[in-house]
């Protein structure tokens, strides 16, 4: 897994960070495992105040949410290219191809998506309830989610 932790300082010197973890567009056999590594590498070493703007460090709810979704997750035409906390207490998942962007923010047991797709307006889901490891994804949530070709 590719990850990398970026540190800027802005014109004032204060710190200015994200914890990103770029993760390889390919579909692989280890993806799920590599998804699920970035989110206990976000747990170990995130914490509050990340950003040095008082960003909240993810809940354990969230982590446990994150695992749960990421184990559920159909096989994938491409993996997530970026896993970072999003500064509220959630983690945001990112896709990008195509002119199309997917944003899933993971937060405790609500998922909140946003799609965009040729600069048409974009598509917004909030508050879809994702429980425990018993749930499937919300289709509402799935249906953007870029999945590999069932003839694949």
């Amino acid at each position: 897994m590719n990850i990398s932790t970026q540190r800027e300082l802005n014109k004032e010197s204060s710190f200015i960070g994200s914890a990103t973890f770029n993760i390889a567009p390919e579909l692989r056999p280890g993806q799920r495992k590599e998804l699920l590594e970035a989110i206990e590498y976000l747990k170990k070493y995130v914490e509050d105040d990340w950003n040095g703007h008082s960003a909240i460090k993810p809940t354990s709810s969230t982590f446990k949410m994150a695992e749960y979704f990421t184990k559920k997750l159909p096989s994938l035409k491409k993996q997530a290219d970026r896993i970072e906390p999003d500064g509220d207490g959630g983690i945001l998942l990112e896709w990008n191809s195509n002119n199309e962007r997917v944003l899933l923010t993971i937060d405790g047991t609500d998922l909140h998506l946003s799609y965009d797709k040729n600069s048409n307006p974009p598509i917004f889901i909030d508050n879809e309830q994702f429980f425990d490891e018993k749930d499937s994804i919300p289709e509402e949530i799935l249906q953007y989610i870029p999945k590999k070709p069932s003839n694949a």
